[in-house]
């Protein structure tokens, strides 16, 4: 037979407007309902010490509203080893109260412990310990500026080159990506909509290449601390980053940023840039820059800017460039005319620097290469120029050495370009081939000479038994 309170409590949960069912008297531990928003108004504004269970299958636990004094707070009664226990699952009343969907929620993965014979307690426990551990561990992990400060380190070691450019678009720059995504921040937390932000920064600033560059430094130094904390023939480990996945995978590459270049310079233009870039705002150690690369035949412009002065040998008319400089990772050998060499000794003249150029902020390091770009962009546009870029001279000289008639595998050999002869030449010739390289630096001395209305110096003919 249904009780007088049960019969109440049907009628009103099918016609809430109605008024709410009378509360039933407590039993000894308390008394069990089925709660609804309205009674638990109720029990809260009636009780100062009361505990009220909601009805639930015997065996799994019972939700519970606790009444003390002027809190109340949600429960999760339930038995294990033979004793009742009380599990708080939240506030019933208050700023940060939970709603009774939102206890009954709770209950639910509580019960499920229950069925499986574990404490929900003891199980809470645990995993409130684990997650303790989870995140111990990652506050051990290496920050996006450790990140990228030992990328750039590795480049050092290693030698290469582009550590100086690296460097400066990952940590030092105005614009540098560190700053960006945040130095603090863990690099394993890095998403790829983090990266996406950043190379957008570049490319609504117009650099549109160089989003396309930093795209590809982001992805080696993210590739660099997985590889690194997971190469097996290491015995140590620093920083732990604990990166799964390259977040600049997902980002796909502008495929229209990088286009081989055309342009190459005309004899006036070559001429205008020897003569009158100081009239037009470029400084002096830019503007001999681009003279020193026009003279040395358009060896690479990074190779030029970030020469050492140890490098230049000029009682033997020669440039070394060591192997860590080059692009190649080969040393490099150029021969050196007159024009080069009045050029060298000029610069030398006045130099309290271990660099040809040195850093106009801090003679310790060398100008950067970039640098010299910003200069010509800015000088082409103050002369009406056809715009053009240092890289350009490179080409422009190997274009003009070609229409003289010098052949190919020389001009490989002069700019030191990468072989693809075959095996034997790519990993067993060493030999710098200067009476090769001697030849060409003579013959573009002449064409640029002859362009610039001087007269052609001589070159050294070096016999190769010297080994060099």
């Amino acid at each position: 037979m249904i009780s007088a309170d049960i019969r109440e409590a049907a009628l009103w949960e099918m016609n809430p407007s109605s008024v709410p069912p009378p509360i039933p008297p407590p039993t000894e531990s308390g008394f069990t309902m089925q709660f609804t928003a309205k009674s638990v108004e109720k029990i809260v504004r009636t009780y100062a010490d009361r505990i009220v269970t909601e009805d639930a299958p015997k065996g799994a636990g019972k939700l519970a509203l606790r009444v003390r004094g002027a809190a109340a707070e949600w429960m999760f009664q339930y038995h294990f080893g033979g004793k009742r226990r009380m599990l708080k699952l939240g506030n019933a009343v208050g700023d940060a109260a939970l709603t009774l969907a939102e206890a009954r929620e709770k209950v639910e993965p509580l019960r499920r412990y229950v069925l499986d014979g574990l404490d929900p307690k003891v199980e809470i426990d645990r995993q409130y310990e684990q997650q303790k551990r989870v995140e111990a561990r990652r506050s051990e992990r290496g920050t996006v500026e450790e990140l990228f400060t030992e990328y750039v380190d590795d480049l050092r070691r290693r030698g290469r080159p582009s550590w100086h450019t690296v460097e400066r678009a990952l940590l030092i720059g105005r614009h540098a990506a560190v700053d960006l995504l945040g130095p603090d921040r863990k690099a394993a937390d890095i998403t790829p909509t983090d990266i996406k932000t950043v190379l957008r920064v570049s490319y609504e600033r117009g650099a549109r290449s160089m989003a396309h560059h930093l795209r590809g430094y982001l992805g080696s130094a993210f590739m660099y601390g997985i590889r690194h904390e997971n190469d097996y023939t290491r015995s140590g480990q620093d920083i732990l980053f604990a990166i799964e996945s390259n977040p600049v995978q997902a980002v796909p590459v502008d495929k229209g940023a990088r286009v081989v270049g055309e342009r190459v310079l005309t004899d006036e233009e070559i001429r205008r840039a020897w003569d009158e870039m100081p009239q037009n705002g470029v400084s002096y150690l830019i503007h001999k820059s681009v003279q020193l690369i026009l003279a040395v035949g358009g060896q690479r412009v990074r190779e030029v800017v970030e020469a050492g002065v140890g490098e230049f040998a000029l009682d033997k008319r020669l440039w070394v460039i060591p192997k860590t400089r080059t692009k190649n990772g080969r040393e490099h050998i150029v021969p050196l005319t007159d024009l080069a060499v009045g050029l060298i000794k000029e610069l030398l003249a006045e130099n309290d620097s271990d660099f040809l150029f040195p850093n106009v902020r801090d003679h310790k390091r060398p100008m950067t290469y970039p640098a010299v770009g910003h200069a010509v962009t800015e000088f082409c546009g103050r002369t009406g120029t056809e715009h053009w870029t240092p890289r350009d001279i490179r080409r422009t000289c190997r274009t003009m050495l070609a229409d003289h008639g010098e052949p190919g595998y020389r001009l490989d050999i002069f700019l030191n370009h990468g072989t693809t002869v075959g095996v034997g030449e790519k990993h067993y010739e060493h030999a710098q081939r200067i009476a090769d390289k001697t030849k060409t630096m003579a013959l573009w001395d002449s064409i640029l000479c002859r362009v610039l209305g001087i007269r052609a110096g001589k070159l050294v003919h070096l016999p190769r038994k010297q080994g060099v």
